[in-house]
């Protein structure tokens, strides 16, 4: 798998379309995955791009050698799937200082760079639990969305997504769950009172 690069190792300029061809700057350097631009510090970041872009090629299953790997990611990251994994990491980074309201009309109007901190503060975010113990984890409260990882909790297709983002709503906030899981829109819908 090629790091994708949006700079030039060479003259720093942002890479744009512009330019002698695919895979050279304007400048005249050859844009390549070696660039040192390409940290380790971005593994957890190049990881969940290489299961992206496994599941897009068709590979269902992560292999045992990519596992290994993960060792700074959480031991469920594997078995949440490709959705399950965008949804959780908004709401382990949309709140970018604590104690912030969140509003889901900002995330759909986010440009990129708002998301590259999104996910960048998710995986902060996440790194930070592996490393603490689950009674240590309520220390998030305060910089997590709930609402995002209450909705995946109860409303979701896939049964591990669901169960990830329960345990993770119980451990950060405290919040137990005495419904059923699923959606529960037509029963607390107004329709009943008329």
């Amino acid at each position: 798998m090629t790091a994708m690069v949006d700079r030039c190792a060479s003259c720093q300029r942002r890479l744009t379309w512009n330019r002698p061809a695919i895979d050279v700057c304007i400048c005249g350097a050859y844009i390549g995955s070696g660039d040192p631009l390409c940290t380790e510090k971005e593994a957890p970041a190049l990881l969940i791009s290489r299961r992206i872009a496994m599941a897009i090629g068709g590979e269902r299953t992560i292999s045992s050698a990519s596992l290994e790997r993960q060792e700074s990611l959480p031991p469920w990251w594997s078995h949440v799937s490709l959705d399950g994994c965008l949804r959780i990491l908004v709401a382990m980074g949309a709140i970018d200082r604590p104690l912030t309201a969140f509003k889901v009309a900002a995330l759909q109007q986010a440009p990129s760079l708002s998301w590259k901190g999104i996910v960048e503060r998710g995986l902060m975010r996440l790194q930070w639990a592996v490393a603490h113990p689950d009674d240590e984890l309520k220390q998030l409260a305060s910089v997590v969305w709930e609402g995002g990882l209450e909705s995946i909790a109860l409303d979701h297709v896939s049964h591990p997504d669901r169960q990830v983002a329960h345990l993770l709503t119980e451990a950060i906030f405290d919040h137990k769950f005495a419904g059923r899981f699923g959606s529960l829109r037509g029963q607390l819908s107004q329709r009943a009172l008329f």
